[in-house]
């Protein structure tokens, strides 16, 4: 859900995954992998280019066809400090 609600607002016009490890044990696969992508806003905005580190397990069904059922990722760009700062901030006059 949380990604049909990001590709509402943005288009991925760049992948690419650099590194990528996939290790299988019977019925479950873990896959570790960098990406590096480029979203362009749909209407007005700028483009979020980012490169991050991605964890995802996968099952294998009994008809052979494999699901991810978890996922987990992580940019690995430093943070914007001051960006957040500004943006958490309590409006002057509010304290």
């Amino acid at each position: 859900a949380w990604l049909r609600g990001l590709f509402q607002h943005y288009t991925m016009t760049e992948l690419a995954m650099p590194e990528r490890e996939l290790t299988v044990s019977g019925d479950f696969a873990f896959e570790r992998s960098l990406y590096e992508w480029l979203l362009v806003p749909n209407g007005e905005g700028e483009s979020i280019r980012d490169r991050a580190n991605w964890v995802g397990i996968w099952r294998r069904a009994s008809n052979g066809t494999w699901s991810e059922i978890c996922g987990i990722w992580n940019s690995a760009l430093p943070a914007n400090v001051e960006q957040a700062k500004a943006e958490t901030a309590e409006p002057a006059g509010t304290t």
